[in-house]
């Protein structure tokens, strides 16, 4: 699905990833990996492979749009060190596309060690008519973002009072918030204003409302 922000034209995918034609640039906020690996050493039940999912969706996408540059909107780690890292560590040593990391609130390694797996990181990415930041737009700006960090999903409800949350885009004459990438990630309802454009993610397909 194409979704025009800022002048430009993007490519939204199921994933929750976007993707920029004009530069080739692949987009991906908020994977927190290593969440899914903590919560296990927390006792909580879940899956052994789950922690797998993310990369196999970063494989997927990647294969799929083939980008120039891969750009990771902020919370690409959530957690303390863990076998996660050593598994991103490998993963990044097998992609050939450049890497740029815009730190997030969850980054919990240095600048060195990202630079050492072959990451360049910044605060943000300025374009002609957009930024790439991880935080939402402040209010007094008027250069319009791209961001992550909020992991918006909207309340979808029937008729018949039956309802269900999905992750979404959510677009606004300003900002462009992408929903969480990862596959263990919770989400914030937004309520939208009637000019705002929202785009649902049902797993494999995308429902514009």
């Amino acid at each position: 699905m194409i979704l025009t922000f800022a002048d430009q034209s993007f490519e939204l995918h199921p994933t929750g990833a976007i993707f920029w034609p004009k530069e080739e640039l692949l987009i991906i906020s908020d994977v927190h990996l290593g969440k899914i690996t903590h919560f296990r050493k927390h006792g909580m039940p879940i899956p052994n492979d789950a922690a797998l999912e993310n990369f196999e969706k970063l494989d997927q996408i990647i294969s799929y749009f083939n980008p120039a540059q891969l750009v990771f909107l902020g919370d690409l780690f959530h957690a303390s060190f863990n076998n996660e890292f050593v598994h991103f560590k490998s993963w990044v040593a097998q992609q050939t596309v450049p890497i740029t990391l815009i730190k997030g609130n969850h980054e919990v390694l240095d600048d060195a060690t990202y630079a050492s797996f072959g990451i360049e990181v910044e605060p943000y990415i300025t374009f002609d008519t957009f930024r790439l930041q991880h935080y939402p737009v402040e209010e007094s700006s008027n250069v319009p973002v791209i961001c992550g960090h909020v992991h918006p999903a909207y309340l979808l409800k029937g008729k018949a009072g039956d309802k269900i949350k999905l992750k979404c885009f959510h677009a606004t004459e300003i900002q462009l918030t992408l929903p969480a990438f990862g596959v263990f990630t919770g989400s914030h309802l937004i309520i939208p204003k009637p000019q705002d454009q929202i785009v649902l993610l049902t797993g494999e397909r995308l429902i514009a409302i």
